[in-house]
């Protein structure tokens, strides 16, 4: 059983449905996920405006114990103190990270606010860079109250709030807006893409020397 309102469901978070929704999904990545484009050497993520697009291009890393370990205490350090910054801390984590076995969570506190954590769906392994707002009983709570639950913004796209602390977190990242407003559904069509493509192709091929 799924449950939530519009296109935005979430899934208890039981073994068996975990092993089922991992089935369903081919362990294609959540909708979230589709507004960043992996080129060989950089990656982009957008977002798309009224009549613009928002972007950042940057390097994602390999999904390892120490890339992991660095993200999050880069993330912990730049993070602002709102209640909520469980939600940009674990989707830029997710940003950051060259792989689809991660999915991310949703849980409920003491208090009755939401709590975001990611989750790797093949080992288990629960990443929380907020988990050091709650004490360990707190946090079994909210985790055994968890649920899979995409970024649920415009149609998943990334917030601003997203895009500032990518910027601190990765100081060598390149944030520009272009005059195209790029979606989901045309970013196949997309001129900024098939430019970054062309320049791909070439560099992988030693035109640049």
């Amino acid at each position: 059983m799924t449950e939530g309102t519009g296109r935005f469901k979430t899934v208890p978070v039981t073994l068996g449905l975990f092993v089922t929704y991992n089935s369903m999904m081919e362990l294609k990545p959540q909708r979230h996920l589709q507004y960043i484009v992996d080129f060989d050497a950089f990656s982009i993520i957008f977002r798309p405006k009224t009549s613009t697009t928002d972007c950042i291009q940057y390097r994602r890393k390999d999904y390892t114990p120490e890339n992991v370990e660095f993200l999050i205490n880069e993330i912990r350090e730049k993070l602002p103190l709102e209640k909520d910054n469980s939600v940009p801390s674990i989707f830029v984590l997710q940003y950051f990270l060259r792989t689809d076995n991660l999915v991310s969570l949703r849980g409920l506190d003491s208090t009755g606010n939401k709590h975001y954590w990611l989750m790797d769906r093949v080992t288990g392994t629960k990443l929380d860079p907020s988990a050091n707002r709650y004490p360990p009983h707190e946090l079994t709570k909210i985790y055994g109250s968890g649920k899979i639950a995409g970024y649920h913004g415009s149609q998943g796209k990334p917030a601003a709030r997203f895009f500032d602390l990518m910027e601190q977190v990765d100081p060598i990242a390149s944030r520009f807006e272009v005059e195209e407003l790029i979606t989901v559904k045309n970013k196949d069509a997309s001129t900024l893409f098939k430019e970054k493509w062309s320049m791909s192709y070439l560099a992988q091929n030693g035109v640049f020397g």
